[in-house]
C-alpha cells in the first residue's frame, strides 16, 4: 500500500557481516531490525565500507537482548543520531 518491500535475508548471507552490509546498501534498506549484538557485527562492516554514505536508513530497530548505549558511540560519532534514527 505505501511501495515499502521486505527483504528476507538468505542464512549465507546472514553469517557474513559484510555481505550483509552490502545487501542493505543494494536493497536500499530503510527499515533494519537487528539484536545489539548482530549490530555490533554490522558495525565493523560499516567501518570498513568504501561508500557509508551509501546506506539508504532511517530507522534501526533494537529488540531482542539488552542494548547497551556505549556500543552506539561509534556509530553515531560516525553517523549521528538523527538519520537514520535509532530506536
Amino acid at each position: 500500500m505505501h511501495g515499502a518491500k521486505l527483504v528476507v535475508v538468505p542464512t549465507e548471507i546472514c553469517q557474513s557481516s559484510d555481505d550483509f552490509y552490502r545487501l542493505v546498501q543494494q536493497e536500499q534498506i530503510a527499515v533494519l531490525s537487528q539484536t545489539p549484538s548482530a549490530f555490533s557485527l554490522f558495525q565493523l562492516a560499516d567501518k570498513a565500507a568504501k561508500e557509508p554514505d551509501s546506506l539508504h536508513l532511517r530507522y534501526i530497530i533494537f529488540s531482542g537482548e539488552p542494548l547497551k548505549p556505549i556500543l552506539l558511540k561509534s556509530w553515531i560519532d560516525r553517523h549521528g543520531d538523527a538519520c537514520p534514527q535509532l530506536i
